[in-house]
């Protein structure tokens, strides 16, 4: 089964994604700390881009945890990393996936 969504009218195919909550971070806690660092709390939509500026993806907001994109392709581009796919989206944190 495949997850997708849309950045600017082309759909990015999520092939690595994991929530950004501890548990999954067992042998990666720095990375974690990292990424919690670089995210200021304040009110967000659900789909909403937290932070776009990682070398290890692309954080979005979600209804119970934070979910790290680590690797997607972009419709018409390849199998990307998160570093990649920061860099391929041209998005701004606050843009909203799916439109």
């Amino acid at each position: 089964p495949n997850s997708y969504t849309f950045i600017k009218n082309k759909r990015l195919k999520i092939n690595s994604a994991k929530p950004l909550h501890p548990e999954f971070f067992i042998d990666k806690i720095e990375i974690y700390k990292q990424l919690i660092d670089l995210y200021k709390p304040k009110q967000r939509e659900n789909g909403q881009v937290m932070v776009n500026e990682s070398k290890y993806g692309i954080l979005v907001k979600t209804k119970d945890h934070p979910i790290l994109i680590e690797s997607g392709q972009i419709e018409g581009n390849n199998i990307s990393d998160g570093m990649i796919l920061c860099k391929q989206s041209r998005i701004e944190n606050d843009y909203i996936l799916g439109t």
